[in-house]
């Protein structure tokens, strides 16, 4: 039989979709085309997906929805059959929305409405009134419930089967389908996991779906990115100062001659953000941050326009972004200063700031005041807690793959570490188990994608590792970390209390930059900031998550509490030339598991280019060096001369293998360089100034240079590979791919892929190289 597949978020969303319902019903019941298509075959609209398994299962969500735990409240549909939908075909619509206004009611646990007499029976199966209409009401569909995980973290699935007019047969037929639930679940699970291997269904699949979608989704197209056409504007790098545009007021930008792009102008002149939530996509240089700026003060001055009183609310990852943004709030406004007497306030905090302000913590009750150092200090942390459970159970971590590559390879130990944080913040602290180590141990349901991947040995490591960090930081330390603020500001902000005063304490809009920075614990708080006076919440988020270095899936927008997010796409790239460009989307379009409603749609980037003309231009390459008396800091010391005779007035030196970072380091502090480690992200760099900048890869976002040298990407270094952990080795490539494209997108004009003598590049440089994308086979003598 075939099923169609639905979380409760989507099915509610369909719901009041009269055209979509109606596209649905022909796809799936008419003529039944949209249950025949190949398995890895993925339908994408915006944030809506249609996926197909091998077991003739069609499920689709809205991405925004998802809980980002993998494991969803499942209803699901029967087609196919005797007892399906295609069996009716004449009142297959009206059945159809109520299949789905039973899954949404009933995994909400609300009840069917009296007026279509539900009934339930002693097997467990119920049956209501099939549709409305005249025919509609003379049958009934059947329903099943159940759940998968133990009583406490249970997820609720449903089935629904018929029309039917016999209720005894309808019963029997819904008796016999809930069997069959637990299994179906889990196949709809698979279909929206995280690495899954999927190819994108063509534009002209289920044509009046994506027409009905096209509206609600704002930005159409495919967003896997394949034989995408790159607009390079050649604004900044065709000579026009960035010293200059740092100076611009906002009238200056306004100004018909600005540097503004079209959709950057139509963006920031529309009423959008009177409307709904907006989310702000584009890839390194697109100019996110700066449109986010003018998006705050036009909000700012529309309502001293009219003589409102107004706040407003722009927040960013840690201190020093915050001293920049605020540093280009005062140029911005350099022209109109807002009067006190206008009541318009504009603050630009951290949210760890916002969460000491408002539970009246001091400052030495938390880890650190930045919330970048107290992540640092959380992992720092982990890893000592980590190193600690290796130690002092060895017998138990070898029987976990995962924990033994951790304990034998320090660059394993520095991945399950990230992990291991990102699994304490959402799925330990994020369900309150903190006490509960049973729980999380035999939990049934998934508390997190990571979760779900663990043997029960491995469940009890994690939990270990948790008590030894817990027992550091909170009981020894006594400090708070940065989720211990999100958690206990998000059980303030959900208090009658703060309701009360919400109107007058809460801001009127809210301005996230480098959304991808913040974790799941922390994006909570968001639309809680909010005084709750519109209908929408009245954020605007910037974001790539191709930028998210260790990026863990997180929960949709919709299901942390921002419903009916518009996307805007920007579609150009300031920075960069085109050939770098170009490298930097091919490196991420290997990515497996960033192609969501987060990430840029470079298919709406416009296909006209320009070309590499600049002086200063030059083709992404690869050098290497002939031999090893020098070694490797040496020979990018070397890079760096020339590049600089060469009059590159700003280089960047990105070490992707920490074991190059003290040899680079040192020969660079050594010589007569205007030399900056950059080690904190968003630091503001001297850019009117020739610079030598090493650093990072997690600490070069929202930067910009007019050379990258990107030393390390070697084959069995960066991604290292563990022939026995296929699921490791998966993490690696993708927080390489992550680090790769971040660092590829703050150059300007050249890009350098530096390679010691006798290495090879990895595995995803040199396929870049048989593409076209870099130069190779380039040797250089140091």
């Amino acid at each position: 039989m075939n099923y169609l597949a639905l979380t409760q978020p989507t099915a509610s969303w369909i719901l009041g979709k009269a055209g979509l319902l109606d596209a649905l019903h022909e796809s799936f019941v008419l003529n039944g085309t949209a249950t025949s298509f190949t398995p890895g075959v993925e339908f994408v609209e915006g944030p809506f997906r249609i996926a197909w398994s091998e077991s003739r299962i069609a499920a689709m969500w809205n991405v925004d929805y998802l809980s980002g735990t993998g494991d969803e409240p499942w209803g699901l549909i029967q087609l196919s059959g005797h007892h399906g939908l295609q069996a009716e075909p004449a009142i297959g619509r009206e059945v159809l929305e109520r299949c789905i206004y039973v899954i949404s009611q009933r995994l909400q646990g609300l009840t069917i409405n009296g007026a279509l007499f539900p009934r339930a029976y002693p097997s467990g199966a119920h049956t209501c009134l099939a549709g409305r209409g005249t025919d509609a009401r003379h049958l009934s569909i059947g329903y099943f419930e159940t759940h998968v995980g133990d009583d406490v973290l249970k997820q609720q699935a449903i089935i629904c089967v018929g029309p039917e007019q016999n209720w005894r047969v309808i019963e029997a037929a819904a008796f016999q389908a809930g069997r069959e639930l637990p299994t179906l679940v889990q196949t709809a699970n698979q279909l929206i996991a995280p690495g899954r291997k999927v190819s994108v269904a063509k534009r002209d699949t289920l044509s009046k779906i994506r027409d009905h979608l096209s509206p609600f989704s704002e930005v159409n197209g495919d967003d896997r990115g394949d034989d995408v056409d790159i607009t390079i504007t050649a604004t900044d790098i065709q000579g026009r100062s960035k010293h200059l545009a740092s100076g611009l007021t906002y009238d200056d930008w306004l100004k018909p001659d600005s540097s503004l792009t079209p959709i950057q102008r139509r963006i920031l002149e529309s009423d959008g953000i009177y409307r709904h939530p907006i989310r702000i996509l584009g890839p390194g240089g697109s100019g996110k941050t700066l449109l986010l700026q003018l998006l705050a003060l036009r909000r700012l001055r529309a309502a001293a326009g009219r003589g409102e009183s107004i706040r407003v609310l722009y927040v960013v990852h840690n201190h020093a972004m915050a001293q920049m943004v605020k540093q280009r709030f005062d140029v911005l406004m350099s022209d109109r200063i807002l009067e006190p007497q206008s009541n318009a306030l504009l603050e630009v905090k951290t949210l760890s700031q916002i969460a000491r302000e408002q539970l009246d913590l001091a400052d030495a009750q938390v880890i650190d005041i930045d919330a970048e150092g107290a992540k640092d200090f959380q992992f720092e942390s982990v890893q000592d807690a980590l190193r600690a459970v290796l130690g002092a159970q060895p017998e138990v971590v070898s029987k976990s793959p995962l924990f033994s590559a951790a304990r034998d390879d320090p660059r394993a130990f520095t991945v399950v570490s990230l992990l291991l944080m990102a699994e304490i913040s959402i799925a330990i602290k994020g369900h309150g188990l903190e006490r509960d180590k049973k729980r999380y141990i035999q939990s049934a349901r998934s508390l997190s994608r990571f979760h779900g991947l663990l043997s029960e040995v491995e469940r009890t490591l994690v939990f270990d590792v948790f008590d030894k960090y817990h027992h550091q930081v909170f009981e020894t330390l006594e400090v708070l970390d940065s989720d211990d603020l999100a958690i206990s500001l998000l059980g303030r902000l959900r208090t009658p209390i703060w309701e009360l005063r919400r109107r007058q304490l809460g801001y009127d809009h809210v301005f996230v930059d480098e959304t991808q920075l913040f974790n799941e614990n922390e994006r909570r708080l968001i639309p809680l900031l909010t005084n709750n006076t519109r209908e929408f919440v009245p954020v605007v988020l910037a974001l790539d998550e191709a930028q998210a270095i260790y990026g863990q899936s997180a929960a949709g927008f919709a299901s942390l509490g921002i419903e009916g997010i518009a996307n805007e796409s920007l579609a150009s790239i300031h920075r960069s030339t085109k050939s770098i460009v170009d490298l930097a989307f091919f490196v991420i379009q290997r990515s497996t598991d960033l192609f969501g409603p987060d990430f840029p749609n470079f298919t709406e980037i416009a296909s006209q280019l320009q070309p590499d003309s600049h002086p200063l231009a030059a083709r992404p390459r690869i050098e290497a060096a002939q031999g090893e008396k020098q070694g490797v800091g040496k020979f990018i010391l070397k890079r760096v001369r020339e590049l600089r005779k060469a009059n590159i007035r700003q280089v960047c030196v990105v070490v992707h293998a920490d074991q190059y970072w003290d040899s680079v380091a040192d020969e660079l502090r050594k010589a007569d360089l205007p030399l900056q480690l950059l080690l904190t992200r968003g630091e503001r760099l001297p850019y009117e100034k020739p610079l030598v900048v090493l650093t990072k890869p997690a600490y070069v976002g929202g930067q910009e240079f007019d050379a990258v040298i990107l030393v390390g990407l070697e084959q069995g270094l960066v991604p290292p590979r563990f022939p026995d952990n296929d699921a490791l080795s998966s993490a690696m490539e993708q927080q390489a791919l992550r680090e790769m494209y971040l660092a590829l997108t703050r150059a300007r004009f050249q890009v350098i892929i530096a390679v010691t003598h006798g290495a090879a590049v990895n595995g995803i440089i040199a396929e870049a190289a048989r593409n076209g994308f870099i130069d190779a086979g380039q040797t250089q003598g140091g």
